[in-house]
């Protein structure tokens, strides 16, 4: 079964990939790239500038080229490019050649190359082999970027790459995780972890729940990324922490490929001194993590040679964890649970019940007689006990013999933890025409993970299934034109249930049910739950929560002498279903089975129960779904102009709309308590302080339509390895779905 699911939904991805059409969409805008930038001034050996100077940078892993001019002042400018490694041909016809090697360019930086030229002939080459430069020195965002050696290369607990944003100076661990998504949430700059932003290729990337990073793809597949903090340029936003880009790997015109299996297993670890002075044996502990990549051009024999134009990349990682747990309950014994409750406070039978008197006060006094069963005090006859209860007891709890007036019976789960875990990523880039290039890639990540429960019959279960896609188009209209284009989706779907119910339970409630509570809801098991003195008991029931995010971005950029422009808009819509799932509930206490006069020292709560007679209870009413939709839309625009060869001035403006949140069925309802005299209750489509009818809005908030966020900075080269860096701006978090899930409920 697991292999038909891997299957089938790498072939989902392939379908994708190859179905998308490749066809560009000027008229539309892009931010929040994943791309680099290279950057220089072109001189003489004198230090004079040299203007009209081709330039052809090329990718050196897949040969795809672009080509600029320098401008009047020596300067180009060379936008829009995957992060990598680069080659740089400066070619003039009064200078001699000169190639510059191992440029790298990583994601999200713009990286400064300046060029010198010696007087010569076109045809005579110099090779320089670039050094990787130590700062940035062309904007005021301060950042990190981790490349793919570091990722690669450092121990990381779980291969899972977010434990390097703590290489970042201002990274805090929060040390929360949410829903089986392993890894760490980093609290940046004194914000908390939730106002970061996660991107994927440039693509949504975040879990919408917990706000942190949604599919976290293996570390093989990551070309590098970019934690940026601090007065970034406009085109960052949605977050006042860190903006952190991730950009994974793209196939090269070399086949390479790779296989991995890390494990732990505790046939391989020491046990500790006290587990061998008390002879125990060393936890049971196996975990494997396994997969490979591979990627290169496309090649179809006799068919379709694709070097220096079409590439391919797959990736594949599955995780499988097995981890011994001791988890310790106490539970009523076997005699307990067919009603002999010998060992309990006296019990007294409230069929019985019975007024005897009044007090000084003229309130009335009861009476009771102690229960029996054929002469045997605190035994409840079997055909006294209810027979909902003794099943619920027979299919949850385990029947355990002990002896005479035990008053409890303590029990050891020992099944294992488990996870089971599978992710891939499929990437395709290809060189349309020689100003055009595209690239698509879906990933796809799917987990289970089962956690023992006290009682042994029950399970926590939770599911955690994502899907991110993004393709982009990249389109050089001329030397100092880019227009680019990017659409996404991401589907974050969780299954949680506390505790999954135990085999056999939906056939015991269609036989025994009660109101209010179905067999099942929607989407997972549902059963009530019981709670009573000094036992363990079952806990609460699950609920689904789906998340689906659709974005259209794009960015227009124009160079012009010192200025380099770049403008841009973005589009979210974010979907959320949310069903809470919460059943019936019973609580037992011991004033149903007490004396009605000597309450505090008499009845049993064990006894309440298994006479049926709750305390209190509670039970759902009404549909429980929230489908909650919100639309996101930001604009920017970012001018950098490059004033002398050490000072870059920025500056930006960004302006976000982020919608309230609305339920699809308009059920939204909320308090306003400042409307005299007794407050006023509200709900989409009408306001009630108004009396407005079904035209109004439909989130029950008011609109912000003020989110201006300028920016503005500067950078100045002190000196080959000093950069002076300053700037200001206003940064907007949007809110999170599930903070108005709440209201679908009043």
């Amino acid at each position: 079964m697991r292999l038909k699911a891997i299957t089938a939904s790498m072939a989902y991805g392939v379908i994708l990939l190859l179905v998308l059409t490749p066809a560009p969409a000027p008229n539309l805008l892009y931010g929040q790239t994943s791309f680099g930038m290279i950057v220089g001034t072109v001189t003489d050996s004198s230090q004079a500038v040299v203007p009209g100077v081709t330039l052809i940078v090329t990718n050196a892993q897949t040969g795809i080229s672009r080509q600029v001019l320098s401008d009047q002042a020596g300067d180009y400018r060379v936008e829009s490019i995957l992060p990598g490694e680069y080659i740089i041909k400066a070619q003039h016809p009064s200078f001699r050649t000169t190639e510059i090697k191992n440029v790298q360019v990583p994601v999200a930086v713009t990286v400064t190359v300046n060029i010198v030229l010696q007087v010569g002939a076109m045809s005579q080459s110099i090779e320089v082999t670039a050094t990787p430069p130590l700062l940035e020195t062309a904007n005021a965002t301060v950042g990190t970027v981790v490349n793919q050696t570091s990722v690669v290369t450092l121990p990381l607990d779980g291969r899972n790459f977010t434990d390097l944003i703590g290489l970042m100076p201002g990274a805090v661990n929060s040390r929360i995780t949410w829903f089986m998504i392993s890894g760490a949430n980093y609290s940046v700059s004194g914000n908390r972890y939730e106002q970061n932003n996660y991107t994927l290729d440039g693509a949504y990337n975040n879990e919408e729940w917990g706000k942190q990073f949604a599919i976290q793809p293996s570390i093989d597949a990551i070309q590098e990324f970019k934690i940026q903090t601090n007065i970034t340029t406009a085109e960052f936003g949605q977050a006042a922490g860190a903006n952190v880009n991730v950009a994974t790997k793209s196939g090269t015109n070399q086949l390479h490929g790779a296989a991995f299996e890390f494990l732990r297993n505790d046939k391989l670890d020491a046990n500790d001194w006290f587990r061998n002075q008390s002879n125990i044996d060393r936890p049971a502990y196996k975990r494997n993590q396994y997969g490979g990549v591979i990627g290169g051009p496309v090649y179809l024999p006799h068919l379709y040679n694709g070097g220096d134009r079409s590439f391919w990349f797959f990736n594949y990682e599955g995780t499988e964890v097995r981890r011994g747990s001791t988890i310790p309950s106490i539970v009523p014994t076997q005699a307990q649970w067919s009603g002999d409750l010998r060992d309990q406070p006296p019990i007294y039978d409230p069929l019985t019940t019975r007024q005897v008197g009044t007090d000084d006060q003229g309130n009335p006094i009861f009476t009771r007689d102690p229960i029996q069963c054929n002469g045997q005090l605190n035994v409840i006859c079997p055909d006294r006990i209810d027979p909902w209860i003794k099943a619920y007891a027979d299919v949850m709890y385990p029947m355990i013999s002990a002896p005479p007036g035990a008053p409890f019976v303590q029990i050891v789960n020992t099944k294992p933890f488990m996870v089971d875990q599978y992710q891939w990523t499929i990437r395709a880039d290809q060189k349309l025409r020689e100003n055009l290039s595209f690239f698509a890639r879906m990933s796809l990540a799917n987990g289970t993970q089962t956690s023992p429960q006290s009682l042994p019959a029950l399970s926590n279960y939770l599911t955690n299934n994502m899907r991110n896609f993004a393709a982009s188009w990249t389109l050089a209209a001329n030397p100092t034109t880019i227009i680019d284009w990017r659409i996404a989706y991401h589907r974050t779907n969780m299954q949680y249930a506390d505790s999954n119910p135990a085999p056999g339970w939906e056939a015991f409630l269609a036989a025994h049910p009660i109101s209010g509570t179905p067999v099942k809801s929607s989407r997972v098991p549902l059963y009530p739950t019981l709670a009573f003195c000094c036992y363990t008991g079952p806990g609460q029931a699950g609920y689904p929560f789906v998340t689906n995010i659709y974005q259209a971005l794009g960015s227009f950029s124009k160079i012009k002498g010192r200025h380099s422009i770049k403008a841009g808009v973005e589009f979210t819509d974010m979907r959320n279903l949310d069903d809470d799932t919460s059943t019936s509930g019973f609580g037992f206490d011991s004033t149903p089975a007490a004396d009605p006069q000597n309450v505090w020292e008499t009845g049993s709560s064990l006894g309440s129960l298994l006479l049926g007679l709750p305390s209190y209870g509670n039970r759902n009413l009404g549909e429980t779904e929230a489908y909650m939709r919100q639309e996101r839309w930001h604009f920017y625009v970012q001018e950098d102009i490059k004033v002398s060869r050490k000072l870059t001035l920025n500056a930006g403006l960004r302006y976000e709309y982020n919608q309230w949140p609305v339920d699809r069925w308009d059920r939204s309802a909320g308090f306003d308590p400042t409307t005299p005299p007794n407050g006023a209750y509200l709900w989409a489509g009408y306001n009630a302080i108004l009396n407005q009818g079904p035209n109004v809005r439909r989130s029950i908030r008011d609109p912000d339509f003020n989110n201006f966020a300028p920016r503005v900075g500067l950078a100045y080269s002190i000196a080959p390895k000093s950069t002076f860096r300053a700037g200001y701006g206003i940064f907007y978090v949007a809110n999170y779905l599930w903070e108005d899930q709440g209201a679908r409920g009043n």
